[in-house]
């Protein structure tokens, strides 16, 4: 009698709890999208920037508790990569091309229909997230040597 109560609990949980847990951080990465995508790309005066960094982060923390899958956490890398890269650029236009890669490829994501043929084509090299990595690590080892 044990073992199937187990066994049905455990069908429960595989048909129904994880899936929904999927569904979690689905929700959770679109806000985190949603917020990200509003960090404005350079920097005017009264645009909010740091209320909407704010947003962002707090946004991206939520998600970062819901993940569960290799593609939310991709989805995930993919939102901080963007968040950083788009306040980097307000900082130096150096960082502007990876601010817009990222942007697309958030967009391909979360809200495809809202890129142009071209912005897609863009998106799908998909190098945002090794372009951010070998950023931070040149923005580091600078520092590292002043």
């Amino acid at each position: 009698m044990t073992k199937s109560i187990i066994c049905s609990m455990a069908v429960f949980a595989s048909l129904v709890v994880a899936p929904l847990v999927g569904l979690c951080a689905t929700r959770e990465l679109s806000a985190a999208f949603d917020a990200v995508k509003r960090i404005p790309l350079v920097e005017m005066r009264g645009d909010g920037y740091e209320t909407r960094r704010l947003d962002a982060e707090k946004a991206l923390d939520a998600a970062k508790a819901a993940l569960s899958s290799a593609e939310d956490k991709r989805l995930y890398s993919l939102l901080k990569a963007t968040m950083e890269s788009r306040s980097l650029a307000r900082v130096d236009s150096v960082y502007g091309d990876l601010a817009i890669q990222c942007t697309r490829e958030a967009f391909l994501a979360f809200s495809p229909d809202d890129l142009s043929k071209e912005a897609t084509e863009a998106a799908k090299r998909g190098t945002c997230i090794a372009d951010y990595k070998q950023t931070m690590e040149g923005l580091k080892a600078g520092k590292a040597q002043k």
